[in-house]
């Protein structure tokens, strides 16, 4: 019988039945107070750093600066996440920096948008 929509505490998805009493409140915590905030850092840094490197950039290849600078920031991440993995295991917290990590990608991709068409044109 699915009458877990129902009453003052809905159990949405049986989520309290299968995990426990507070593990929705805990996933949903984590994720809006988080994880999401490290998202909306990469996205703003990721602008931040394509603003700035249209301002002081002049070539004519901006996408490959761009994806240069976010490949080489993604490497650094990549190897202190496994130097981290090596001395101390899993944690909750790498999941912030993935999604730093896919923000800063957004944010370049966002920033590439907003700078001039004929700064996109190889030459």
């Amino acid at each position: 019988m699915v009458t877990s929509y129902i009453g003052p505490e809905p159990d949405f998805f049986f989520m309290k039945t299968l995990f426990g009493f507070d593990t929705p409140s805990t996933i949903i915590n984590y994720f809006f107070y988080s994880v999401a905030p490290a998202a909306v850092q990469g996205v703003i840094s990721g602008i931040i750093a394509m603003l700035a490197t249209l301002k002081l950039y002049k070539g004519s290849q901006l996408e490959t600066v761009a994806y240069a600078s976010a490949a080489l920031w993604t490497g650094a991440m990549l190897m202190l996440f496994v130097g981290a993995m090596m001395l101390a295991g899993w944690r909750y917290n790498y999941l912030e920096s993935f999604a730093q990590i896919i923000g800063l990608w957004f944010g370049i991709q966002g920033g590439l948008q907003s700078a001039p068409s004929s700064s996109l044109r190889y030459q």
